[in-house]
């Protein structure tokens, strides 16, 4: 199954979460050539679980991925692969944005709130902030 989808600000390729039905297997984050539509693992360190919601940041020099079953949204630097994990303890979080500048992201975090979070330049650090739940 292919989930959250997110295209390079120069059109060139996206990125796209996969997830697959079954315990233990691998769950890549694929990279889609746009104009030939090759497709590789983007993200070979992933290593994450259910990449539901995928954002290219607007200069094209990271993305923000969920990594769903374990509540955290994971850092991939697009240009050397390297993977962190800076914001946890997220509930179930499926879907996030980035803004046009960069600087702010929103995650949902289990479908009942939204956070918010203050980027810096790197988009890897920033300070997390929650909505109200919502029933």
């Amino acid at each position: 199954w292919l989930w959250g989808v997110s295209i390079a600000p120069d059109a060139s390729y996206c990125l796209v979460g996969a997830n697959y039905p079954y315990a233990g297997s691998p769950v890549p984050i694929y990279r889609i050539e746009l104009d030939s539509g090759e497709m590789s693992n983007a993200v070979p360190s992933w290593g994450g679980s259910n990449p539901i919601g995928v954002a290219i940041a607007p200069n094209g020099t990271y993305a923000l991925t969920t990594d769903t079953d374990r509540g955290r949204l994971a850092h991939i630097d697009l240009k050397t692969g390297q993977v962190t994990h800076p914001y946890t303890g997220l509930s179930h979080p499926t879907g996030v944005a980035i803004s046009s500048s960069g600087r702010m992201a929103l995650v949902d975090s289990g479908g009942s709130s939204v956070c918010r979070i203050d980027l810096d330049a790197s988009g890897a650090q920033g300070k997390m902030t929650r909505s109200e739940e919502h029933t």
